[in-house]
């Protein structure tokens, strides 16, 4: 048993060395949209400069920027969360005076979501650098390849859902 323990430890060691096979991985097509997201973020992050931003906080900004005033809820239903996983987000903007929440007149247990000066200044510079990426990349890929692989990502969200 102890050999066979000892060779198996040999084979791991040795093997570590070689790449992986990939080849059923690779050709699904959930594990080439994971490649493709790690390489597109890795670039928009390069785009978001040096705001120390997360996506999700750039994606709340611009939420907020096209939808002032919008229900702290409605964000989380936008962006597809759960409404407590918001609130850190929206706290931490709030710390970097980025947004403020103010009670909803209407409903005092809904927060709506505005934007500081220094937020909307932030998001409409980031928006300019964001859309340079997407137009660079569109231009990398091709107008056609782009169009249509935005198409197929519409149809998999739409036909996909349950």
């Amino acid at each position: 048993m102890k050999d066979a323990a000892n060779s198996n430890r040999y084979r791991s060691a040795a093997r570590s060395h070689d790449p992986a096979n990939m080849a059923y991985l690779e050709s699904t097509l959930g594990y080439r949209i994971k490649l493709g997201l790690v390489a597109l973020y890795r670039e928009i992050y390069e785009s978001l400069g040096d705001t120390d931003l997360t996506l999700v906080q750039f994606s709340v900004l611009c939420i907020a920027l096209d939808n002032p005033g919008i229900a702290q809820s409605e964000i989380a239903s936008a962006l597809g969360v759960e409404r407590p996983r918001l609130v850190p987000i929206i706290d931490s903007l709030e710390q970097r005076d980025l947004a403020e929440r103010r009670p909803n007149p209407i409903d005092r247990r809904s927060r709506m979501i505005f934007l500081t000066p220094k937020g909307e200044t932030c998001v409409k510079s980031l928006k300019k650098n964001f859309d340079a990426h997407q137009a660079q990349l569109r231009s990398r890929m091709g107008g056609d390849k782009f169009d249509s692989l935005m198409d197929a990502l519409d149809w998999i969200v739409k036909n996909t859902q349950k």
